[in-house]
């Protein structure tokens, strides 16, 4: 309780030393989800039976109380927990409740910020959720980030297509960060992530080791390149190249670009290497498009991806996804309904019934197995009670979102899933 004091002190004094110039603000985001699942076993089971199985119950609010004072700005938040345990053990499935108590503090110059956020507030247990900064150099030419505990994006990314959220992992973690913005438009860098390999080395771990003589080689070994090129709202190009450890297969790359035609038409393409190192034996490629038309209220588009090919004689890898989607928004700013039609088709195999052999390459001779591929449509309908502004995006609105379709269609023992899946999350 010493410890929450002292905190709570601290946060006001620093308030207090600023001009008496501020504002009060408050929010409370309530949120709640329910998650329904029935099954049909396919022709060679017994029955079906589509009584629901409950898959997933949780519930969530979040009180917020900030205090804004030129650069100035604290933030304290009370957040509350309830979820329903694993339905499915032999005992009666029970609801849990937690509740945590957080205090976030920063300050924003012209060329420099800095931010200290702490956790455990409840209990007493205090410890740094948040600790880390930036600041400007040469006329904002340069930017150097030093994190603690921090950093909320990527510089480099300017799309997400083929592996959703796949570079995130540089999210939220310590490390320094040098970006250089020599003209409009142009940006490139790099991150040394605070991350290191353990004694086994396969094991990443945070942070950086104490010891003098590995700590060089974790530092520099372990980085990240990007550079990015924009015309905002006419086309954007990035590239990001991850060395992620000390061992030679465990090295990424991403190459990304986007094209808007207009204010209607959205062109997206992405090419990505994993284990690089490993060309020839592990290596793997992935590619994605996108296609979006905008002729509001109605938008169409479409992902294609060919997503985990191994590039090594003899793969068993892949997935082929094909997703056509539709939005309609009904009501501006309030009513959004979606479809969505996906498509996969995974486990691919190499055809070496002829007595073919490719050789390392690059999937040449793949054919597709008859399993592990699904066919589903989702429709799904947002609201937004507040009328200012939607998406699709279930943390802003209540959700309802049926999805049905079949798991190996092209078997005669497919199985049809039906699921219904009931959120909200509103805010004010």
């Amino acid at each position: 309780m010493k410890k929450t004091l002292v905190v709570l002190l601290i946060l006001a004094v620093a308030g207090g030393v600023f001009a008496q110039e501020f504002t009060w603000t408050g929010g409370v985001k309530i949120g709640g989800w329910l998650d329904l699942h029935s099954k049909d076993g396919g022709k060679s089971d017994p029955p079906p039976s589509y009584a629901p199985d409950v898959e997933d119950e949780r519930a969530h609010a979040t009180v917020t109380l900030n205090y804004d004072n030129e650069g100035f700005h604290a933030e304290l938040e009370f957040s509350g927990n309830f979820e329903k345990d694993d339905p499915h053990k032999p005992t009666p499935a029970e609801w849990t409740a937690d509740g945590s108590l957080s205090a976030t503090a920063s300050y924003d110059a012209e060329d420099w910020m800095i931010q200290l956020g702490f956790g455990g507030l409840q209990s007493g247990d205090v410890t740094v959720d948040s600790l880390w900064g930036y600041w400007y150099l040469m006329n904002q030419k340069i930017k150097l980030d030093i994190a603690y505990l921090g950093w909320d994006e990527v510089y480099w990314q300017v799309s997400d297509i083929v592996d959703d959220n796949d570079w995130d992992n540089l999210d939220g973690i310590g490390g320094f960060r040098l970006n250089i913005l020599p003209v409009d438009g142009l940006s490139f860098g790099f991150m040394f992530p605070g991350r290191h390999i353990d004694d086994d080395g396969t094991t990443v771990i945070p942070g950086y080791p104490v010891n003098t003589v590995d700590f060089l080689p974790s530092f520099f070994w372990n980085f990240v390149f990007g550079i990015k090129f924009e015309k905002e709202d006419k086309f954007a190009f990035g590239l990001m190249y991850e060395h992620a450890d000390l061992s030679a297969e465990a090295q990424k790359a991403v190459l990304m670009a986007q094209f808007h035609l207009g204010d209607s038409l959205l062109i997206g393409a992405e090419v990505a290497g994993y284990n690089l190192g490993g060309f020839g034996d592990a290596g793997q490629l992935s590619f994605g498009a996108q296609l979006e038309y905008n002729a509001a209220p109605m938008t169409f588009g479409v992902y294609a991806k060919l997503l985990h090919f191994g590039i090594y004689k003899d793969s068993k890898e892949g997935d082929i996804v094909l997703n056509p989607y539709m939005l309609v928004e009904a009501i501006e700013d309030t009513l959004l309904v979606k479809f969505d039609l996906v498509f996969k088709m995974g486990d691919t195999s190499q055809d070496t019934s002829k007595g073919q052999d490719w050789g390392p390459g690059f999937g040449t001779g793949y054919r597709f197995s008859d399993e592990f591929n699904q066919l589903y449509i989702t429709p799904s309908v947002f609201w937004n009670p507040m009328g200012d502004g939607i998406d699709d995006d279930p943390d802003k609105a209540l959700i309802f979102q049926l999805s049905w379709g079949f798991q190996d269609i092209l078997r005669a023992s497919a199985t049809m899933e039906t699921k219904l899946y009931v959120g909200f999350c509103w805010a004010f």
